[in-house]
């Protein structure tokens, strides 16, 4: 964790607002925040009453925030030192309602840079409506938005009519994997312009060995990853639109949910499912 606060402390740009969502821990996370807030003012802690979930923390956070534009991030990756100052200026600018940057990504001792096809290098303007456009349906591929939330810098009032749109009942779900997807549809139904720069903003490490998607082997999480992905395939059910711009994004995004069915099937059954989109119809 102190990599982390130190990493955003390191920016460039000094006006920000710190806020850490205290989802009822038990560890020793917020006597450290509690102890750096003594010597940064910017840093700010928000306590919930009780264990909520990522989507509800994430919900009171942005609630509680201020500043024009917000960034959301993981306590156990670090911001690069120009990654939230040369999206911010750019986004101000232009006047962009979603940057998305660059990512150095480190799965176990694999390092690459993550980034995106050429054609997303326009602003895209209406950016839910457009997502059709980035579907290749003779080989059944779509160009992904990424939906991670780690990697983008948002205007708050987006954030804040996104949150709103998802609904407190969703809110209060407790989905342990890919909310991220909820939120990003949710924004995407609300912003006007998204953005992709050629900058490297963020380290993401996703070699936790207690996160969720390293814990297929513990059957109480593996139901609650199969109860996860069947709220987000009804969240996603119940807020699209009868059309077909709808259901093409609710449709690739679903396919994505048959790999974590597989990969759980596999894991208790000894063989794999085998069903994909290609065998639907």
């Amino acid at each position: 964790m102190y990599n982390y606060i130190f990493s955003i402390q390191n920016q460039k740009l000094k006006e920000y607002e710190l806020l850490f969502v205290d989802d009822f821990s038990l560890d020793n996370g917020t006597k450290t925040i509690t102890d750096l807030q003594k010597k940064d003012e910017r840093i700010k802690l928000i306590k919930n009453k009780k264990n909520m979930g990522t989507l509800y923390s994430r919900y009171i956070g942005q609630l509680n925030a201020k500043a024009d534009y917000i960034i959301f991030t993981d306590c156990d990756d670090f911001v690069m030192e120009n990654g939230i100052i040369n999206s911010y200026q750019y986004a101000k600018k232009n006047n962009i309602d979603i940057i998305q940057f660059h990512i150095v990504r480190q799965e176990k001792n694999n390092i690459f840079i993550s980034n995106f096809c050429n054609y997303f290098k326009q602003t895209i303007n209406q950016p839910y409506l457009s997502y059709a456009h980035y579907y290749d349906f003779k080989n059944k591929k779509g160009y992904e938005y990424n939906y991670a939330l780690w990697n983008k810098l948002i205007k708050r009032n987006i954030v804040n009519k996104a949150f709103k749109w998802i609904g407190e009942n969703y809110l209060k779900e407790k989905i342990v994997i890919h909310n991220d997807l909820i939120v990003l549809f949710s924004l995407l139904r609300n912003a006007n312009s998204y953005k992709y720069i050629d900058e490297i903003g963020y380290y993401y490490y996703k070699i936790n060995k207690n996160s969720i998607s390293n814990s297929w082997q513990n059957l109480t999480k593996s139901n609650n990853i199969l109860h996860s992905c069947f709220v987000i395939i009804k969240f996603l059910y119940e807020k699209t639109d009868n059309n077909y711009l709808d259901k093409l994004f609710s449709i690739y995004k679903v396919e994505n949910f048959y790999n974590v069915y597989n990969h759980l099937y596999k894991y208790l059954n000894d063989k794999e499912w085998g069903l994909g989109i290609g065998d639907w119809g």
